[in-house]
Order: C-alpha cells, then structure tokens, then sequence
C-alpha cells in the first residue's frame, strides 16, 4: 500500500520509491497482525518452523528453537497438532511465536493480543518484552493495558493524531487518552476482558 501522505522510510530508503525492492527490507521486520495467517495444512510445530525449514537450518537447531518459543507462548503440548483444531487466541500465539522467532530489530504488532485472554496476554507480553529489547517496536492496540508501559503513546482520532506522550503524560495532558482509560479500568474492575 502506499501511504495516502508523508513517506516510509527504513534505514534512509523511502520505501515507496519503485526502485526499492521491499523483499530485501523485510528479513528486519517482524509482524504480527490480527489475520495471522496460518498454514491450515501444517501442524503448530511445522507452521512456527517454516522460516527456518526455508533457511535450511539443521532439524536439532530448529528443534530447539521452535521447542523454547513454543514454551513462552505456553503451547509446547499442542506441537504436533493441527493449527485449524486450535482456538483464535492459539492460533495468534503461534502467529506471535513465529515472529519472536524471525528475531527482526524492527517489530509491528497490529492487535497482536486481541484474541487472547488477560493471563495468556499477560504471559505474552512478559515473552514479547523480553524477546524485543534493544528492538523497535511499533505496536496498535484498543486494549490500553497492552501498550501502558509505552515510551512513547500517540492518540489517533479520526486519522490525525490527537497527542502523543507517556502514559503519566497523556494522562495528565490528554483529556481522550483520559477518558479512554477510565473507560479501560472500569471495564477491567467489572471483571470483564479489557
């Protein structure tokens, strides 16, 4: 997609530029969006191991690898099990696993958690913070909880951006952040998912 204004720029490149060959951009990002794209045929294990089966890295590597990432998502008793018998909230923490697992200095996460429950989210969150320090991470969430521990919050309202900030920031600044994490807190003291 092209950007409807401004310009994308990775490393100096303005990545709208048809020159560009996105493909030699994308081994330094990792993604994980809400349509997580699974491979339906392939198993938990086969479809967290594809990166490394298309690099040809030796089985007992991809092994461990693919063991570990799926004991931080909490998933290492569904490896042989075929992704379509999962929930959506498994299927994203495969999708998630997958991408830990690139192990790219840039990390996109577009409602990554949004089908997970709050103490797999919770677990999720610890494995992604850990796996991505000294990473960029550039995360869209509703779920205010997933990005309060921020350094830097930018409000978006109707397209344009409303404020940008720390959460203490926008919360002593941004009358909408506010709001919205009012509206968060009693959702989440109702015992209800926030």
């Amino acid at each position: 997609e092209d950007p409807s204004g401004g310009s994308i720029f990775f490393e100096g490149v303005d990545l709208a530029d048809m020159r560009v060959n996105i493909n030699t951009h994308r081994e330094h990002i990792g993604m994980v969006f809400q349509q997580f794209n699974l491979f339906p045929h392939m198993t938990v294990y086969d479809n967290i191991a594809f990166g490394l089966t298309l690099k040809k890295e030796p089985k007992d590597v991809i092994e461990q690898k693919v063991m570990r990432m799926l004991r931080l998502v909490s998933l290492e008793d569904y490896a042989h099990r075929n992704v379509t018998e999962l929930s959506g909230g498994q299927q994203q923490r495969i999708a998630i696993a997958r991408m830990m697992l690139k192990n790219a200095p840039i990390v996109i996460l577009d409602e990554a958690t949004a089908f997970t429950d709050p103490e797999n989210e919770d677990k999720i969150q610890r494995s992604i913070a850990a796996l991505t320090r000294s990473k960029t991470l550039l995360v869209i969430a509703h779920r205010l909880s997933t990005i309060a521990d921020a350094d830097q919050i930018i409000v978006v309202n109707q397209g344009k951006i409303e404020a940008t900030g720390t959460q203490a920031e926008l919360l002593a600044s941004c009358p909408l952040y506010q709001t919205m994490w009012e509206a968060h807190i009693s959702v989440k003291d109702d015992g209800e998912v926030a």
